[in-house]
């Protein structure tokens, strides 16, 4: 899991991220193996990482979809009032809304303000995902292991330990 965190960081977001340390299993029974790779702290880190990331996913699908939906629903206002003639509840600025958009000449504000509201999510969106780029960066590279001189990609990453199995 944490090898798909590592390529979309790199490949996607363009952020500097630490080669996977190789695995090494040990010798013996499943048990003493099993051991062994959970003394390694970059294991530790990456499960961390892991069970953080759903939590955090679930945030930025959430912004994500909820920055676009509100633009449109703005910019779509004034021709949805105009169109049906649905009761908009009962709560507090309803009535004025409604008023707003079917009534007044300024109904039409509604558009260019949705438009400037989709401006500024897709900025929101960028930001975000820059944040989530470099937690993950921070969250499974290991920071001491980063040359800065030379550009980090998927193909200079080394690959893990040749098993048979």
């Amino acid at each position: 899991m944490c090898c798909v965190g590592r390529w979309t960081t790199i490949r996607l977001l363009g952020q500097l991220v630490a080669p996977l340390p190789p695995i090494d299993h040990g010798r013996g029974s499943p048990w003493a193996r099993l051991r062994h790779v959970s003394e390694n702290p970059a294991r530790w880190r990456e499960l961390r990482y892991v069970l953080l990331r759903f939590p955090i996913g679930i945030a930025t699908f959430v912004i994500a979809v909820v920055l676009p939906t509100v633009a449109a629903s703005i910019v779509w206002t004034p021709f949805h009032l105009r169109r049906d003639d649905h009761d908009w509840g009962t709560w507090p600025l309803s009535t004025t809304i409604e008023n707003l958009g079917t009534n007044s000449p300024w109904s039409w504000l509604f558009v260019p303000t949705g438009l400037l509201f989709a401006l500024a999510s897709l900025h929101v969106a960028n930001r975000l995902a820059g944040a989530c780029g470099r937690w993950t960066a921070r969250a499974i590279g290991d920071v001491d292991q980063i040359d800065a001189s030379r550009p980090l990609t998927i193909n200079s990453m080394p690959k893990a330990n040749s098993s048979p199995y």
